[in-house]
């Protein structure tokens, strides 16, 4: 068996994109029914051509726009789900964005709960007063 070589080529992605142009809607459903039901070094080939033309169709007027009855969005966005929410880079910034101030905010909590309104040694500051004249008292004596 031969090398598989998985770097997609521009050229590569601009045919398939010229090809889904041409697509009609049950050959789109035909195609979407095929790759789900492919396995092994087809569903590996058809991922290749897919990503190829994916890379591409995230740069047309289509993808821009919004519309959800091309082919590319019915490849990319919804077969190899490229397009959902959560897998986009604004997403998982504002995530850890969150995580490190929820963080931030439970040991600024935790440093306060332990430390506030506190002496030294756990004590409150009336009975450290208290036990340093009680010592002044043993001293003198």
């Amino acid at each position: 068996m031969g090398k598989m070589d998985i770097r997609n080529d521009e050229n590569d992605g601009l045919e398939v994109l010229g090809e889904w142009k041409k697509m009609s809607k049950a050959k789109i459903a035909e195609a979407v029914k095929i790759y789900k039901g492919s396995k092994g070094i087809e569903r590996t080939l058809a991922d290749k051509k897919y990503s190829a033309g994916c890379q591409q169709y995230f740069e047309t007027d289509d993808y821009s726009n919004g519309n959800t009855e091309t082919a590319g969005y019915k490849f990319c966005c919804e077969m190899l789900d490229y397009c959902k929410w959560y897998n986009q880079t604004w997403f998982v910034v504002t995530m850890g964005m969150v995580i490190l101030i929820i963080m931030i905010s439970c040991i600024i909590g935790s440093c306060c709960c332990l430390c506030g309104g506190r002496g030294r040694g756990g004590k409150d500051s009336k009975e450290i007063e208290s036990s340093e004249e009680n010592d002044d008292y043993l001293i003198c004596e």
